[in-house]
């Protein structure tokens, strides 16, 4: 399970890559407009690009990891203590406020965060005994609410920006088995591949993306077209470390984090060459 929550928050093993460089310090030259947006951690400072930087973002007490599907920094996992214990919040551009949405005292430790785009509801894994479950909550100070899922689960997932459709990961390994819940039901994502992490699906749901391969050695991106039953490599990844993939607003490209350097990329899903960002990021998931 240990491996399992590395996956899952992004934090794979170190592999002996360069500590990250402080966001401010970095250079700014050659960052590509698609960029804009892209939010990361750097030694618990949350950062987002605008033009051709990394603006901090003023935060109380040290930022954990960015929650995927928000805006400009959005959700954030905030450290707290006792250690089985996490606060969510949610970070307001406008106000340049950070609103607390849900904390949590239960046994058990947080795991993935996802959120609607309002937001209207927070989503969540808890690694728990016996099993680790997917719940959501609607802030501030609602009871979170169990999601029955048809698999076993270990607790990476995502959700689409209406809450219609739910992909999720199964707890068995080699092969790993990507499970796609929507209105219709479950069904298997089809893959060959023995290792499947950090599903993204899309804002408007029709396509989802991952980290795939099949050893640890030779993952790259993958995209899932559902409407036309399509799954793709996006070749050119392989060999930079991918993980902890997030789609653009728009749905037309991805960004990921290198885990062997912490270098942040960018990379169209119709294919190409991958964007390298002059910026690095804390192991941890990125936001867009």
């Amino acid at each position: 399970m240990a491996l399992v929550a590395l996956a899952l928050s992004g934090c794979a093993p170190k592999t002996g890559g360069l500590p990250p460089v402080p966001a401010e310090n970095q250079a700014v030259s050659a960052v590509p407009k698609v960029a804009e947006g892209i939010s990361f951690v750097v030694e618990g400072q949350l950062m987002v690009i605008r033009g051709s930087k990394a603006e901090k973002v003023a935060a109380a007490g040290q930022v954990q990891a960015v929650g995927t599907g928000a805006d400009a920094g959005g959700l954030v996992v905030r450290d707290s203590a006792p250690a089985t214990s996490a606060q969510v919040s949610w970070f307001q551009p406008g106000s340049g406020k950070f609103t607390e949405l849900w904390r949590s005292e239960e046994a058990g430790s947080l795991g993935a965060v996802r959120c609607m785009g309002k937001p209207d509801a927070v989503w969540f894994s808890v690694f728990g005994d016996p099993k680790t479950v997917l719940k959501s909550a609607t802030p501030p100070g609602s009871e979170a609410m169990i999601r029955a899922l048809d698999s076993s689960f270990n607790g990476e997932f995502d959700v689409d920006a209406l809450g219609d459709a739910i992909v999720y990961v199964s707890e068995t390994q080699n092969p790993s088995v990507l499970t796609l819940r929507d209105s219709e039901g479950e069904s298997a994502v089809p893959t060959e591949l023995a290792l499947i992490f950090s599903p993204d699906l899309a804002a408007d749901g029709e396509s989802l993306c991952f980290i795939g391969g099949q050893s640890a050695t030779d993952l790259s991106v993958w995209v899932f077209d559902r409407g036309q039953g399509e799954l793709s490599e996006l070749a050119q990844t392989r060999g930079l470390g991918p993980t902890v993939p997030v789609f653009s607003a728009d749905g037309v490209n991805v960004a990921f984090r290198s885990a062997e350097d912490g270098a942040l990329w960018v990379v169209d899903v119709a294919g190409g060459k991958p964007q390298k960002l002059p910026f690095t990021a804390d192991e941890g998931p990125i936001g867009w």
